[in-house]
């Protein structure tokens, strides 16, 4: 059988299958014979807990339908071979679901399988029923066409009627027991027939047949012998077999109603519209009323529309009359006893009785047949009808109820901002009053105080002949002082008081010494040894876990820490604090990255409680040579922390006014929330390191209430998946694998199966405890391999034992959290296309201490190049995993990177949960620790990588990272295009000069031009400048002259409009180019059909980060990504040296394809200063297309330097304009930027954790 027979089960609607399986007793033996791809063995599996043998013709559907049965045979079943293979078994149940149609000897294949019931056993059978009302009219038009489906499928050889059917039975030696069948209106078949086309006598003819609309007969037969007298019943009859029962009936006349002049329709589905077009004679309009009743029995009535139409040979033709939601549906009346129920897009009737009649008034005449067009459905619940309605009634009103209470609690607090605004109206007013009086006070001061100056000036006029009379005294008391100091006493006198000055001085270095900190002697305790050769401070870690012990007194409470190091590869500094019970993760803090050869000075801020016993200085976790030395622990004062942090405040945001007012209103609210107190918690807060892991698990760890929560929602679920979680086992920790299982076994959620390869392990011991495992718990599989294969075989191992629909990875020393099965059961259930998922996850050392969250974005195709990031937990869909050849050799420690690139690259059905699933373990050999301890997995990964590139056609290529486990990839410039570089600018000719230099002087990739927007430039350098580029490059550049009121967007698009190349760069003119080959990269990447805008890594003169990637949300609407940190550090888990998916890219430097530029519309010029290139990002985005940042292009940016700062009322007013609508128009993604994770932090740019409160 082909994939066009594979259907879905309901057993909530009446098909021949949801009839087959209600007549199955669970747990029974069941021979299915034509299988298909297994739709029904499955349900009978899983659902009825029956034993299926299957036979199926077709091989590939075998192999499909074969992971739900005991056994299947591919044979012919008119060939018979089957039936010798299932000789002398006793089935409790035979299934023919649409199968006997398709046999060339149906009434042999049915005796024999009846030889293999069992002696109560049941036959059932499902066939079409070639009288079916719709195929007898096709024949009355002389057709009868075969079909791909349906009744005349293009593969039936055999047609059943009821009597065929009893027919066969009775030849098999069976019995009926139980007819039924499936109804279906011409209409609604696949021939689309309707008794409208008919005469009215051979409508009543082809209606009043038995069985006219039933589609399928199911048939449940047994052995003749074996049938009961109360279990026999003729002759059969299957219910509502004919739908002529159930009727509506319209009736016209020119002098009165009555039966001979009227018709009736068969009602069809009752729970869904259905369209009805009845036939009715000339002339019915004379008398001016038609009348329709609805139904024969008491029903809740739905009308979408009535129409009255005249008819031609195709069916309706001109529109007469219409009764429509449109015309209110006036011009109709409604029969006493029947109900009207209010509605303004239906008209909706409650019928109690079987004679509810909807006259329909003010017709026209016609003289010619017409057709009545009528949208109704029928419900015969009357009840459950009317309660809806009331219910939709009482819903409507109690919304109306809370718009009016939100009305007025609206109206409440104008009232009340008003009575404020008075207050503080009249509070000014004192205000103003006070002012004048303190200033008429101040005149009065000032009178007086110019009377006491005229008192003053007498006085020092007589005062001048006593000061002549002191000096003269003053020189008899120093010719007094000459004689004394020659003396011998005085030499004397003197040489002690200098000896005392020299004591004093001596002191206070020592007490500046003091305050300058506290020295601290590094003392090796592990993996480091010192290299004298090369000078004190210099050392080497000869292993992954180097450590100094710092040997020296030191102060408690607020603390900074001092030190100067150097190192040719990141350094990660870590301080651990020992409270009397040792050293651990949990006590410890993230110091600095130290990356650099030369020396630097290094200080943290810390807070060393006052309990602490030792302090431990570990300098990273990998082997190489490093120097470290100077070290002091200093204590802060409470004003020390509080000027600090004012000047990080101004350090991270810029030295501009706009940081300023940002500053004083984070300065005023901490004030006005706590008074000093909320001034120290405001500089704690911003100069404190910002790793504390362990307080963040505090507020999300999953607590009893959350998993009862949890159990509850996976209870109730509509698809319960599945999970085959594959764990690879090689002679693996005891411990560790013991934990491992066990994280598994405690999953909220049950359906799961554990599915272990052990790839030959050595140690006894694994086999033991897994044999241990597999005896506990039914649901744990394993698979004991004979020789050794690594990690890609024994993954292939442990999928051959998957029968779920999902597969999730495990490694043999990690674990799963509680929740972890259950939060991917529920995103299935909000998104069943689902294909890959993939979680957060954290670390955990031996001590069982989880630290090193990785919360990352959603799915980021570009990131996946550069680094395997959606890792753990990794969730496959198990049939993509498998039609794509599972794990491939040749890529272990990097199998599940090559599988998610592969995975990625048929599907877009990928997603992130933003909760850590999964715990990482931190021993010696895993990459937790150091991604040395396997370093063929970064080797594996980059071949993954370029394998990938090579499949995708993009003629890509890649390259490892120098020191970190990450990739790059390059892309080629295809063709020359030419690339048109757009710089907006007013005058500032030193800056543009500055800039047009670099551009012309250092960019390598020849074909592009420079278009330079002037808005107005008045100054003569600024011509100079733009004569001197004509000149020297008059191919490459021009000038637009654009004099308007600035507007960025507007600018910029009127640029583009006239742009020759085929890519556009927006440029600002306070950059300096630093890349020579920024062209090539970024036009490489622009290229792409996936990516949208391409931006660059910009940074400060200082060599600090200004932008590498806009995160939404910061500050509002966005902030730039690690500002203020230094330009070689790799940032969060390698943002800032990857090439990394973003939300937006700064339009200081921004190249995107022209013809996407026009697609979105350009820039919008509401926005003429702020966010233009934000909102450019997110309508690319929204179009499909990725944004990108390539941290190997730098340029430098002179921030604000050429409009200046937004320091003016003008300039402020339309800031907070263009902040409100950003938040307008996308405030969904500013609320949730799918490239950052949601646990972290709004409140600043470093991708520190978001703390309970932010």
């Amino acid at each position: 059988m082909s994939c066009k027979y594979d259907y879905q089960i309901d057993l909530s609607k009446k098909t021949s299958h949801s009839l087959l399986l209600k007549r199955i007793i669970p747990g029974s033996q069941v021979l299915e014979l034509g299988s298909a791809t297994g739709y029904m063995t499955r349900y009978l599996k899983e659902e009825l807990g029956c034993t299926v043998t299957c036979v199926e013709i077709d091989a590939n559907a075998a192999a499909k339908g074969s992971i739900y049965s005991a056994k299947m045979i591919v044979a012919d079943l008119d060939l018979m071979e089957w039936y010798e293979q299932l000789r002398g078994k006793g089935f409790d149940h035979v299934i023919f679901a649409d199968v006997i149609e398709h046999l060339k000897d149906p009434w042999q294949v049915v005796r024999a399988a009846v030889q293999l019931l069992s002696p109560q056993g049941t036959l059932l059978i499902s066939v079409p029923n070639i009288g079916h009302s719709s195929i007898l009219m096709e024949l009355l038009e002389g057709r009868f066409d075969y079909r791909p489906t349906g009744l005349l499928d293009d593969t039936h050889i055999r047609f059943f009627t009821r009597k065929s059917l009893l027919d066969l039975l009775g030849r098999a030696g069976m019995c009926p027991i139980e007819l039924m069948g499936t109804t279906t209106e011409p209409e609604d078949t696949e021939f689309g027939q309707s008794y409208g086309s008919l005469a009215v006598p051979l409508q009543r003819l082809l209606k009043e047949r038995e069985d006219a609309h039933i589609y399928q007969y199911v048939v449940v037969a047994k052995r003749q012998e074996e049938v009961a007298v109360d279990e026999y019943r003729q002759p059969l009859t299957i219910e509502n077999s004919s739908t002529g029962k159930d009727f509506l009936q319209v009736y016209w006349s020119d002098k009165g109603l009555s039966e001979s002049k009227s018709v009736t329709v068969p009602l069809r589905d009752q729970q869904e519209f259905a369209k009805y077009e009845i036939v009715l004679p000339e002339s019915v309009g004379e008398s001016g009323v038609l009348r329709l009743d609805p139904t024969n029995f008491p029903a809740f009535v739905e009308i979408k529309e009535i129409e009255l139409n005249t008819r031609d040979k195709q069916g309706p033709g001109q529109l007469v009359s219409q009764w429509s939601a449109e015309t209110g549906f006036t011009n109709l009346e409604i029969s006493q006893g029947t109900i009207r129920m209010s509605d303004e897009t239906s008209l909706k009737l409650l019928c109690p009785n079987d004679d509810p009649q909807v006259t329909l008034t003010a017709l026209p005449s016609i003289k010619e047949q017409s057709l009545l067009c009528l949208k109704m459905r029928v419900s015969r619940d009357l009840q459950q009808a009317a309660l809806a309605e009331v219910s939709a009634q009482r819903a409507n009103i109690i919304d109306l109820r809370q718009s009016l209470e939100n009305r007025q609690a609206a109206i409440k607090e104008l009232k009340a901002t008003l009575e404020r605004s008075q207050k503080e109206l009249g509070s000014r007013v004192a205000d103003i009053d006070g002012l004048k009086a303190a200033f008429n006070r101040s005149q009065e001061e000032r009178d007086s105080q110019v009377t006491v100056i005229d008192e003053l000036k007498s006085t020092i006029e007589s005062n001048q002949e006593e000061l002549k009379q002191r000096r003269a005294e003053v020189a008899d008391y120093e010719q007094q002082l000459k004689e004394i100091k020659s003396s011998t006493v005085w030499r004397a006198i003197s040489k002690w008081m200098r000896m005392t000055c020299w004591t004093r001085e001596q002191f206070k270095l020592g007490r500046d010494l003091l305050q300058g900190g506290y020295k601290q002697r590094l003392i090796p305790l592990d993996n480091i040894i010192p290299l004298p050769a090369k000078g004190p401070g210099y050392w080497q870690a000869v292993g992954e876990d180097p450590k100094f012990l710092l040997s020296g007194p030191f102060p408690h409470g607020w603390s900074e820490i001092r030190f100067k190091a150097a190192s040719p590869f990141p350094l990660k500094v870590r301080i651990y604090f020992d409270r009397g019970r040792g050293f651990n993760e949990t006590e410890s803090l993230a110091l600095e990255v130290v990356c650099g050869e030369s020396i630097q000075d290094y200080h943290v801020i810390v807070l060393v409680g006052y309990d602490i016993k030792q302090v431990r200085l570990d300098p990273g976790e990998t082997e190489g040579k490093f120097a470290i030395n100077s070290c002091r622990i200093a204590r802060v004062t409470r004003i020390g922390i509080i000027l600090r942090a004012f000047g990080l405040f101004f350090q991270r945001q810029g030295y501009s006014w706009h940081s300023m007012k940002l500053w004083t209103r984070q300065i005023g609210s901490a004030i006005k929330r706590g008074g000093p107190k909320g001034l120290w918690r405001w500089a704690k807060n911003l100069i404190a390191p910002q790793e504390d892991y362990d307080l963040w698990l505090k507020y999300h760890s999953l607590t009893e209430a959350r998993k009862k929560m949890l159990q509850t929602q996976c209870a109730e679920l509509a698809f319960k998946p599945v999970f085959s979680i594959l764990v690879p086992v090689y002679n693996v920790d005891e411990r560790w694998l013991r934990s491992c299982l066990d994280s598994v076994r405690e999953q909220v959620y049950p359906h799961w199966e554990l599915c272990i390869a052990d790839d030959a392990s050595t140690d006894p011991q694994v086999q033991k405890m897994l044999k241990e495992y597999a005896a506990r718990d039914p649901r744990i599989k394993v698979i004991y391999r004979e020789k050794n294969g690594h990690i890609s075989a024994a993954s292939n191992s442990a999928l051959e034992l998957a029968t779920g629909e999902y597969i999730g990875l495990l490694d043999h020393d990690d674990c799963l959290t509680a929740d972890a099965l259950c939060e991917n059961a529920l995103l299935i259930n909000q998104h069943p296309e689902a294909v890959m998922i993939y979680s957060d996850e954290d670390k955990i050392g031996e001590d069982g201490v989880r630290h090193s969250p990785f919360f990352k974005p959603d799915w980021s195709p570009d990131n996946l190049l550069a680094q395997m990031y959606t890792c753990h937990f990794g969730v496959y869909k198990t049939s993509v995993v498998r039609e794509l050849g599972g794990f491939r050799l040749g890529f272990e420690g990097s199998q599940d990177h090559d599988l998610a690139l592969r995975v990625s690259e048929t599907t877009d059905e990928i997603y992130h949960i933003a909760k850590v699933l999964y715990h990482w373990r931190t021993v010696a050999e895993s990459t937790a620790v150091n991604v040395g301890a396997k370093s063929y997995a970064t080797t594996a990964g980059l071949k993954a990588v370029g394998e990938a590139l090579q499949r995708r056609g993009e003629g890509g290529w890649v390259e490892a990272l120098e020191r970190y486990p990450y990739y790059r990839a390059h892309y080629p410039v295809k063709g020359n295009p030419l690339i048109s570089i757009i710089i907006p600018t007013r005058d500032m000719a030193r800056l543009l000069g500055k800039c047009l230099e670099t551009i012309f002087s250092k960019t390598r990739y020849p074909h592009y031009e420079v278009l330079i927007i002037d808005n107005g430039s008045v100054k003569s350098e600024t011509q100079q400048l733009f004569a001197k580029w004509q000149q020297l490059e008059p191919q490459r550049f021009r000038v637009i002259h654009l004099d308007i009121p600035f507007n960025y967007s507007r600018l910029n698009n009127q640029a583009v409009q006239q742009a020759k190349g085929e890519l556009v760069v927006l440029l600002n003119n306070d950059v300096e180019i630093i890349t020579p080959n920024w062209l090539e990269e970024m036009a490489g990447q622009a290229m792409r059909p996936s990516i949208g805008a391409v931006g660059a890594k910009l940074l400060y003169p200082d060599q600090t980060i200004q932008h590498a990637g806009v995160t939404l949300g910061i500050g509002g609407v966005g902030g730039h990504s690690h500002r203020g940190r230094g330009s070689e550090e790799p940032g969060y888990f390698g943002r800032l040296i990857i090439a990394a998916n973003y939300a937006a890219v700064t339009g200081a430097c921004l190249m995107v394809k022209k013809e996407l530029f026009c697609q979105v519309g350009g820039l919008e010029e509401k926005l003429t200063v702020a966010f233009n290139d934000v909102d450019f990002c997110l309508k690319l985005w929204e179009k499909g297309y990725y944004n990108l940042v390539l941290p190997q292009v730098k340029l430098y940016h002179f921030e604000s330097k050429s409009r200046g700062y937004e320091d003016t009322p003008e300039k402020m007013q339309r800031f907070l304009g263009e902040v409100n609508y950003m938040k307008q128009h996308w405030k969904n993604f500013l609320e949730r930027d799918p490239f950052y994770n949601p646990n972290l932090t709004l409140d600043r740019e470093d991708f520190s954790l978001a703390m309970p409160g932010e």
